[in-house]
């Protein structure tokens, strides 16, 4: 599945990682640039904004802490000069404290490390997608009625979303998986992916609160993006 839509087509999306560690910050790489991304990497605050200003990427993942300076005071930084890539932050300790603070630096998701990268790529996929990923072979008709069928889709996904944050871990399993096949269907492949892998998690007895929140979070992307 290609990552992009048509009109990233000329656009080479690139993802700037910044994480002092720099095992973690391969494994984060590595994983980026298998699924197709151009990746940067930089080793503290200090050098990711000087590379940011070089390469201008369009998703910045980044540890919260730093030596020089933390995550959240990056992001804030960046936003503040105008950068518009979407932000994903890592942490080691993911507490609602430090969760809460690194959204209001402006990161979309915040995730656990060590880092799932299946969730990392299917979330950065998402957020980095607008629209919905067509078959080109689509026929005219099959695409009218397509649209008119994901038109429902996009008015019953905020519902959705909210199902998978249930407290019984059935229900959990459940709404992922409802989930799941509608957005694939449709085509939102990163939302799909995600709410698999939660389905997953959740019949094994898994409680994954970052899961859940990238769910949420692509599902809210979609909603702006399809407006």
């Amino acid at each position: 599945m290609d990552l992009h839509t048509d009109h990233d087509q000329l656009h080479v999306l690139s993802v700037l990682v910044v994480d002092d560690q720099s095992t973690d910050a391969s494994h984060v790489g590595d994983a980026l640039t298998a699924a197709g991304y151009i990746v940067h990497l930089a080793a503290n605050v200090t050098d990711a904004l000087a590379m940011h200003a070089d390469t201008h990427p369009d998703l910045v993942v980044s540890d919260v802490s730093m030596p020089d300076y933390d995550g959240p005071t990056l992001l804030q930084w960046l936003r503040t000069g105008g950068c518009t890539a979407t932000f994903i932050a890592m942490t080691s300790d993911p507490t609602p404290e430090v969760r809460q603070r690194c959204r209001d630096a402006g990161a979309t998701v915040c995730l656990p490390k060590p880092v799932n990268v299946n969730v990392l790529v299917s979330t950065a996929e998402q957020l980095l997608t607008h629209g919905p990923l067509r078959d080109r072979d689509e026929d005219p008709l099959d695409v009218e009625l397509l649209d008119g069928l994901r038109a429902t889709y996009l008015q019953l996904l905020p519902a959705r979303a909210v199902a998978v944050t249930a407290s019984e871990l059935t229900q959990v399993a459940k709404a992922a998986h409802t989930l799941a096949g509608a957005s694939a269907q449709f085509g939102y492949p990163g939302l799909a992916s995600l709410c698999r892998t939660l389905e997953r998690s959740a019949k094994a007895g898994e409680r994954m609160p970052e899961l859940v929140e990238a769910v949420v979070a692509a599902a809210a992307h979609i909603q702006t993006t399809s407006r």
